[in-house]
């Protein structure tokens, strides 16, 4: 009969292996320091003892098709993120990429690869919890677990409690073609592909740059389709915000 793993037993038994000091590496210097351990060290490690231990980078699709392993952000840095999985356990970590002299923000692609396994390194100890007191922290409690047949490439959903942004006023529908909108409904393209519309965090000038990007590249029903809801969140923020304008000057 085969075992099943669960996120306990893992922790227990990983957090009480010893990292030896030589394998215990520190990046940076000065005022900013932070120790992790050795990628190569952790992945040996918990391949011996969960050869069925998986994990995948995820990737992004952008506005123009291409695929990459790194999430842009406006400021111009970037950041990567993992998922990892032990038979049905999965775990997600995220790490911004950073020079290797410090915590200053980099794009070049020899930090992006060293982000990616000090990313790996700390799920599987952050998460797993081999080695977890070296960063300080025993997540078991606080860290949350997934239970999954399989692992995905994609980051997880947004949660689709709040359908707006939180603190963000509810736009008042009026027309059928408003009030049949799903701000929950998930992007199915472009560099936000996974996410859903309330991404999007009711900035109109966002939703009309996306606009101009698919009214000439959308081709597959895929990108036609979220074409199309990009015109109708437009009209909804453009009402939202008229709505408030003349509540002001009422």
């Amino acid at each position: 009969m085969t075992k099943v793993n669960n996120i306990e037993d893992i922790r227990n038994k990983l957090s009480s292996i010893q990292i030896p000091k030589d394998k215990i590496e520190t990046k940076g210097s000065g005022n900013f320091t932070a120790k992790y351990i050795s990628w190569s060290y952790a992945l040996g490690v918990i391949l011996k003892h969960y050869p069925e231990f998986k994990y995948e980078f995820t990737i992004w699709e952008q506005a123009d098709g291409t695929m990459v392993d790194v999430q842009y952000y406006k400021d111009g840095s970037c950041s990567v993120e993992v998922n990892c999985s032990i038979g049905d356990v999965k775990q997600h970590m995220w790490l911004p990429v950073t020079k290797s002299t410090g915590n200053q923000p980099s794009t070049n692609c020899f930090d992006i690869n060293t982000a990616k396994m000090r990313c790996l390194t700390k799920c599987i100890s952050v998460g797993f919890g081999l080695g977890s007191d070296i960063y300080g922290m025993d997540m078991l409690q606080e860290f949350k677990t997934e239970k999954v047949e399989g692992i995905s490439n994609e980051s997880p959903k947004p949660s689709r409690a709040n359908p707006l942004p939180k603190g963000s006023p509810s736009p008042e529908l009026s027309t059928t073609e408003e009030e049949d909108f799903d701000f929950s409904q998930e992007i199915l393209c472009g560099y936000n592909k996974g996410k859903d519309y309330t991404s999007y965090d009711n900035d109109i000038a966002k939703v009309r740059k996306d606009m101009k990007f698919w009214k000439s590249n959308a081709k597959n029903d895929d990108q036609v389709k979220h074409f199309g809801n990009l015109k109708k969140l437009e009209t909804i923020l453009v009402d939202q915000a008229t709505k408030n304008f003349k509540n002001r000057v009422a």
